[in-house]
């Protein structure tokens, strides 16, 4: 009498529920592969030309632009000139512990981004950021707002600016430039948005052709 324990049988029944899986999977990722990759559409290629190009602008006579972004906030130093200021944000300090990070605000003011330092003026707090002695920027969510971080080498703490996604984006930017500034590197910056460009306009010049 041929029989099969209740251990091989379970073993075999997960077996085939594994294996059925996998097909199934593999057939997905299959139909996905098979799927039509649909390209960008026009407006959005000549959008981001746009941009890139007002960028280029900005960033190659960036020195003629300090009355654009005047501040009473700060004195600016020698050599340094004004490439932002951001309009309700919140200095957020990025406490650890043992449940992990906890994002705690300081307080709400404004963010000036400069090409040699970022600082936040608030009610009660002000905090600069130097560029020579930042060690990377990230973006992470925070409610309804985007938080950037901006840890510095000469501090143990970790800060950052929170605001809407949309000021985030352009802060960035000009955050970016400010540290090719510090560092000497500003000409390869606008180089390489140049690049960014000329990839754009091959894409819709494909695109054209396409169409």
């Amino acid at each position: 009498m041929n029989w099969v324990s209740p251990l091989v049988a379970l073993v075999i029944i997960v077996w085939l529920v594994r294996r059925s899986r996998k097909r199934a999977k593999a057939t997905t990722t299959s139909k996905q592969n098979m799927q039509p990759v649909h390209k960008r559409d026009m407006a959005i290629i000549d959008a981001e030309i746009t941009m890139v190009t007002d960028e280029i602008d900005f960033f190659s006579t960036y020195k003629d632009h300090d009355a654009e972004h005047a501040t009473d906030s700060i004195v600016l130093q020698q050599d340094e000139h004004l490439l932002a200021t951001l309009s309700v944000v919140g200095l957020i300090e990025n406490n650890q512990t043992e449940d992990g990070a906890e994002p705690e605000l300081l307080d709400e003011g404004e963010f000036i981004v400069t090409t040699v330092r970022g600082v936040f003026v608030g009610k009660s707090v002000t905090h600069d950021f130097q560029w020579s002695k930042l060690v990377s920027h990230k973006t992470e969510p925070l409610m309804n707002n985007v938080v950037v971080y901006l840890p510095v080498s000469n501090r143990q703490k970790i800060y950052g600016i929170a605001a809407d996604s949309a000021g985030i984006a352009n802060m960035q930017r000009r955050l970016a430039f400010g540290v090719a500034v510090a560092l000497g590197r500003n000409e390869q910056y606008v180089d390489g948005l140049k690049a960014e460009r000329e990839k754009l306009l091959k894409e819709k010049q494909q695109l054209g052709v396409i169409h």
